[in-house]
């Protein structure tokens, strides 16, 4: 049974979130969110790392890096290009650091983007260790070379069965079906 504070907690969260998406639905069409905002994915973000790991963290907006002082940029010896300019992805343990808006790359929009981003960090908070993980693309030996294969979702299914050998037999699924 939840404490009263507990629920009068819950009742004023939801609210806020109402009144938030309230606020937003009625924006004039010029401030409307962009799919590449941190903003639009957020609660989705949420809902995701709570289901993966178990735990409810804050996503936050990562600031970019302090402009480079005069001694940095006249006794730094990395090249421009090399320095980081961007808002970096990280995590204190409570919250979770994501960027404020990302841009699409290749086969990734940005949602995919920050499903990722968001996965790391929590792992990170959770002390899990991904850093020797190595992801690569799907190649049509390795229906040869595994007896299963997971696929994340039905777009990256429909890539893998494209790519079967002719006669092969060897189960594709998809990650939900395990669940």
């Amino acid at each position: 049974m939840p404490e009263p504070e507990e629920v009068i907690i819950d009742a004023a969260h939801q609210a806020t979130t109402a009144v938030a998406r309230l606020w937003r639905r009625h924006r004039p069409d010029g401030e409307a969110l962009a799919a590449d905002q941190l903003e639009y994915h957020r609660e989705r973000l949420r809902w995701l790392v709570a289901a993966a790991f178990g735990g409810e963290w804050r996503l936050r907006v990562a600031q970019p890096p302090a402009p480079p002082t005069l001694l940095r940029r006249l006794f730094d010896p990395r090249p421009q290009a090399l320095r980081v300019q961007e808002a970096l992805p990280a995590t204190d343990g409570v919250s979770l650091f994501l960027p404020a808006r990302l841009a699409a790359d290749g086969d990734l929009d940005s949602g995919r983007w920050y499903r990722v981003l968001a996965v790391q960090q929590a792992a990170r908070a959770r002390g899990i260790g991904m850093s020797d993980l190595r992801a690569r693309q799907f190649a049509a030996g390795d229906f040869d070379d595994f007896d299963l294969i997971v696929a994340m979702d039905a777009d990256n299914l429909a890539r893998i069965e494209a790519q079967r050998p002719a006669g092969n037999t060897t189960p594709v699924r998809l990650l939900t079906d395990f669940g």
